[in-house]
């Protein structure tokens, strides 16, 4: 048996982007299965039930960001790891990365990107992952928001991210 999230009968809805939704594909993110982003409605059952039930109820109670109790997000597809080092990634950066920043470069050759203000790396290694033929910079004045970073960096293997302690 499981839960079916959705609208009705006291039960939650699942929205892509609302806290459970957040809840679900952190949740399977950290199970290790790398999920896009949930539909309408998702089933949570098995073992997934009570880990699940368990970030609801942490949810509700620290009213911490759905992301932050899971610890990964999906950004421009890459899973994330997050925490209270950095901000939680939400910008609409990454369907430009994903679109090769068109029609922004009219087709001009890039070898370099800087990222400024880098937090948990995600705009970085997005961009570094989608055009690996660039050099990618990564700049924040936080060690503790570069330490977030370079941790995303090695596990991503993103190999053409340099961290850049800086006070822009």
């Amino acid at each position: 048996g499981g839960i079916l999230l959705g609208i009705g009968a006291g039960k939650l809805l699942a929205e892509s982007y609302g806290f459970g939704g957040w809840l679900m594909q952190g949740l399977l993110l950290a199970a290790g299965i790398a999920a896009p982003l949930l539909s309408a409605h998702a089933l949570v059952s098995g073992r997934a039930l009570p880990a699940f039930q368990e970030l609801l109820a942490r949810r509700i109670a620290l009213r911490e960001p759905a992301v932050y109790l899971t610890g990964t997000t999906l950004f421009a597809g890459i899973p994330i790891r997050v925490d209270r080092r950095a901000l939680v990634p939400r910008s609409p950066i990454a369907e430009l990365i994903e679109s090769g920043f068109e029609p922004w470069l009219g087709g001009r050759e890039v070898q370099r990107a800087l990222d400024m203000c880098t937090g948990s790396g995600c705009i970085a290694i997005a961009t570094a992952h989608y055009h690996p033929h660039w050099q990618v910079d990564a700049a924040d004045l936080s060690e503790d928001a570069l330490s977030l970073a370079r941790e995303n960096i090695e596990r991503l293997e993103a190999t053409n991210v340099r961290l850049v302690h800086s006070d822009l």
